[in-house]
């Protein structure tokens, strides 16, 4: 029998031209993805991202949040703790121009040039969030401002198992035995701490996840459905939107009493007493919108503020200060309950920067 030797010979060459390419393309994702990781290794090395990228407001993981801190620590960047009221999700929602420019956190940043401002404020934090992410910090800030907010101080966080909105950073005093999550829970911490793996390994995954937090505000849904409003504009039903407002931020502004032994005044008593001899702090309550407060009884409204007075001013050093601006702002100056316009950021951010650089003259 005789062999097509000449058609076996061509299969071998075309299959060692597969395999090598194969290789070839291995090879070179592998060479791209390595280039990759050292490319932003040294953005963050460098502190470059964030002269690229803007992150005030966004917290994405543990380890971006220090890689954060130490391209700022160069300057001196006054660290700016708090919520929501110092980002841009509001105004971002509300549709406000130039959004970015206008926000708590931009306005801040340009009062206090050249140190300028480190931020280290995202959506939904807590009290003990912020106490927390102090303690995860290699080389926290030396100087700090500290917003405050009514919503802080609600019954709604005041167990343990709420009084956090990140499990990441659930500070040392609150990290005892606690009641055994579900299996939902369960299976969210699991992701949350193979998430933070992946980011305190890799720069790109981390990098990737700022470039995605910057791009998407406050969620992919809520880009994805502004996009959508752009393209197909529909009236909104301000009603529907008002009510939904309504019923989510009705326990902020509950007539009550602020519980002095919650979690969040026991973390805000730490958070001074470790920023006590660090360096100066000022720590600031912020405007709320008066038809909102009104909800609530004057006396007991001038009882709470009173609470929060004492418990900052009885623990702040000697070059920090205390301010109250919870009735600083007219209705016209807000988008909703808390969250400022661009013009009342410029004018909060005014009051805050005069406040910090002569901490002596705070408000009472």
């Amino acid at each position: 029998m005789q062999v097509d030797t000449a058609s076996g010979g061509a299969a071998g060459g075309h299959g060692r031209e597969g395999r090598a390419w194969a290789l070839g393309a291995l090879g070179s994702f592998l060479l791209l993805l390595i280039v990759s990781e050292l490319f932003c290794r040294t953005l963050l090395g460098t502190g470059a991202l964030y002269g690229l990228v803007d992150a005030s407001g966004t917290l994405t993981s543990v380890a971006e949040v220090k890689a954060r801190a130490r391209a700022f620590a160069g300057r001196q960047a006054v660290g700016l703790l708090g919520d929501s009221v110092a980002g841009v999700t509001a105004l971002v929602q509300h549709r406000v121009p130039r959004a970015r420019q206008r926000s708590l956190t931009a306005e801040l940043d340009r009062r206090l040039t050249p140190r300028g401002v480190l931020p280290l404020s995202a959506d939904g934090l807590l009290l003990p969030d912020v106490e927390g992410l102090l303690e995860t910090l290699e080389a926290p800030p030396r100087d700090v401002i500290l917003l405050l907010n009514f919503r802080m101080f609600a019954r709604s966080w005041e167990t343990e198992a709420s009084a956090g909105s990140r499990d990441g950073l659930l500070p040392v005093a609150m990290a005892g035995p606690r009641e055994a999550p579900s299996a939902a829970a369960a299976k969210g911490r699991l992701d949350a701490r193979l998430y933070e793996s992946a980011a305190g390994a890799s720069s790109l995954f981390l990098v990737t996840q700022v470039l995605r937090a910057r791009l998407f505000v406050p969620t992919r849904k809520d880009a994805i459905e502004r996009g959508l409003a752009r393209l197909l504009p529909a009236a909104e039903d301000d009603d529907l939107a008002a009510s939904v407002l309504r019923l989510r931020i009705a326990p902020i502004y509950e007539d009550r009493d602020w519980n002095p032994a919650s979690p969040a005044f026991s973390s805000l008593g730490r958070i001074l007493a470790r920023r006590r001899s660090a360096g100066r702090t000022l720590v600031a309550l912020v405007p709320q919108n008066p038809s909102e407060t009104a909800a609530i009884a004057p006396e007991r409204l001038q009882s709470n503020r009173d609470l929060l007075k004492r418990t900052v001013v009885n623990a702040l050093g000697a070059d920090s200060a205390w301010i109250d601006l919870s009735d600083a702002m007219p209705q016209d100056a807000f988008l909703d309950h808390c969250h400022l316009t661009g013009e009342g950021n410029a004018r909060l951010a005014g009051t805050l920067a005069a406040a910090f650089v002569q901490p002596g003259r705070a408000a009472p």
